[in-house]
């Protein structure tokens, strides 16, 4: 199992990423609206992916979209 842990704050400030996920260094946050995260995960200083989580006005479901940048598509 892979694991990443960081201290992120809301205000898109990249900080530093410790684990065992390799593909990553840094995690950036932002909250633009109420039920929104955007995370962007980068290695390099080039960004890795972009994901936008969702929560649904009844909050019981989440819907995640996630887009590759920097290096293509994942292999697995």
């Amino acid at each position: 199992m892979h694991k990443a842990e960081s201290l992120p704050a809301l205000g898109g400030v990249a900080v530093l990423v410790t684990g065992s996920m390799a593909e990553i260094v840094s995690v950036s946050l932002r909250q633009p609206e109420r039920g929104t995260l955007v995370m962007t995960l980068g290695k390099g200083g080039e960004r890795v992916s972009t994901r936008v989580y969702t929560v649904a006005k009844d909050r019981k479901t989440m819907t995640g979209t996630i887009v590759f940048s920097a290096y293509g598509m994942p292999t697995s």
